[in-house]
């Protein structure tokens, strides 16, 4: 994945966030939202508080369910499924 490719980010109990990606050098395993970057705020969105486990995906058209409401968020892609928000 590339910078501003959209990715999904979900949360332990189904929530969800489409935002694009920006690359930037963090620890392993880590992704950065800003917790005001959705509608309802990022925690509420996703069901989870800083430090809790999220997955990342390519968000591909077919899986878009989500809104793009949010900005640009940061992260690190690894090969894990998921990492902690």
């Amino acid at each position: 994945l590339a910078d501003g490719a959209p990715v999904r980010v979900t949360g332990p109990a189904g929530g969800a966030v489409r935002l694009p990606l920006e690359v930037t050098p963090m620890p392993d395993r880590v992704v950065w939202l800003p917790l005001r970057s959705t509608g309802r705020g990022a925690a509420a969105e996703l069901g989870v508080l800083p430090g809790q486990v999220v997955r990342l995906t390519a968000d591909t058209a077919d899986t878009a369910d989500t809104a793009d409401t949010g900005t640009a968020g940061t992260g690190t892609v690894t090969t894990a499924p998921e990492v902690q928000a």
